[in-house]
């Protein structure tokens, strides 16, 4: 079953917007849109209903042509009555029996007649021999040593040769473990719960859970310099707390030996450095050491073939609905993959405009080197396939807020 798609000339190029703005040049000839498309997506297109009512395409639907009626036929879900019931009788024909399937989903009548392919329960009632096959239970085994089924009262009964309580041993009589306490023993304290002694649960490696700073009782928080082990020495750079460094009347951008840099953690956790060497010198830059928030977009084609369209985003193509950025960001790598070595290049576009790519030549995956491309809060963003007959391409950007 395949939809084919059959250029008229008519319009040079036909324009699927809906579906990623995807291009047919003239002459296009049977082209099998479901190998781009799963059908339900196909048939929800507007804009394939347009361009087949004006002219500019001939469809083919499995084996026939189809006009713009026939077309929203199948888009309603009409069991396609053009190609299955010729006769208009309401019933799908059968090449074999007018009117009757030959299997139900994929089985004959068999099938469904196996009690072995069954399934739920059923009442008692609907068991033609129940009443003497039970009967015939009770017979055998009332009299006997063991249990009879209803003897006769309500409810279960016990034969009269056993009791439940007289060949049992009950509370009074039953021996009990020494660390365990029992009825008989005190019942608000044992040696053991839950078959652990008092030691095991007052040690600290097997508690579960977590626990505030303010229950740390050597840990202090100094007020001018940060977080301390001893409330008199916090962790410093060269004497000076980080609200040194922070502060923009002070030097930020003094350079230290990183050769040199020690820390020294049996005095004041003081991290110091020298002024004096020959090693690779680097400027301190604050905003340097603060992480920062990085995440991913990710979208792709879920189709063997694939020319110059976007990627679908949420059910559709992202030309539609774009992906919005939240913050200020930078787009540091793009990477791509597809499911075939192929060559084709992956797009980034800001607000329309494609502003970071990344060529592939002859590969299944590559990834970019840094591209540190600005975009703003807001900017919509969509990811774009450049190439023909991509096989499932799917593109990722890497994000870092500034």
């Amino acid at each position: 079953m395949a939809l084919l798609l059959s250029t008229t000339g008519t319009q040079n190029p036909v324009i699927l917007y809906d579906l990623g703005e995807r291009s047919f040049a003239h002459p296009t000839v049977n082209l099998n849109l479901e190998l781009e498309y799963p059908l339900w997506e196909l048939l929800e297109s507007a804009d394939l209903a347009y361009v087949l009512l004006n002219g500019y395409v001939t469809l083919n639907f499995d084996g026939n042509n189809i006009n713009i009626d026939e077309f929203n036929e199948l888009a309603r879900g009409n069991m396609q009555t053009f190609t299955y019931d010729v006769d208009n009788n309401g019933i799908v024909d059968n090449a074999s029996t007018a009117g009757n399937s030959l299997q139900l989903q994929g089985n004959s009548g068999a099938f469904y007649l196996d009690r072995a392919n069954h399934t739920g329960t059923q009442l008692s009632t609907t068991i033609s021999d129940f009443t003497t096959a039970v009967s015939a239970v009770v017979t055998a085994t009332s009299g006997t040593a063991g249990f009879a089924i209803f003897a006769g009262t309500a409810g279960w009964a016990t034969n009269a040769a056993h009791s439940f309580l007289s060949d049992h041993a009950t509370l009074a009589d039953t021996a009990t473990n020494a660390n365990h306490a029992t009825l008989a023993d005190n019942a608000n304290d044992s040696a053991l719960l839950q078959g652990q002694n008092g030691a095991y649960y007052l040690n600290r490696a097997n508690h579960t859970g977590t626990q505030t700073v303010s229950t740390i009782s050597d840990l202090a928080i100094n007020g001018t310099s940060g977080w301390a082990i001893n409330a008199a020495n916090a962790y410093q750079l060269n004497n000076q707390p980080a609200s040194f460094y922070l502060n923009t009347n002070s030097s930020i951008n003094s350079l230290i030996d990183v050769d040199t840099v020690s820390i020294a953690p049996i005095n004041a956790d003081v991290l110091n450095y020298s002024t004096s060497g020959t090693g690779n010198w680097v400027p301190i830059n604050p905003k340097s050491i603060i992480t920062r928030n990085t995440w991913l977009l990710s979208a792709g084609v879920n189709a063997i073939s694939v020319t110059d369209r976007y990627c679908d985003w949420w059910g559709g193509a992202m030309n539609l609905s774009g992906y919005v950025v939240p913050v200020n960001a930078t787009i540091q790598y793009i990477s791509a993959n597809t499911n075939a070595v192929q060559t084709w290049t992956a797009e980034v576009r800001q607000n329309g405009t494609n502003v970071a790519q990344l060529a592939i030549t002859a590969l299944a995956s590559a990834r970019s080197s840094i591209l540190n491309v600005n975009v703003s809060a807001g900017d919509i963003i969509t990811l774009f396939v450049t190439g023909t007959a991509i096989n499932r391409p799917t593109i990722t950007v890497h994000f870092v807020e500034r």
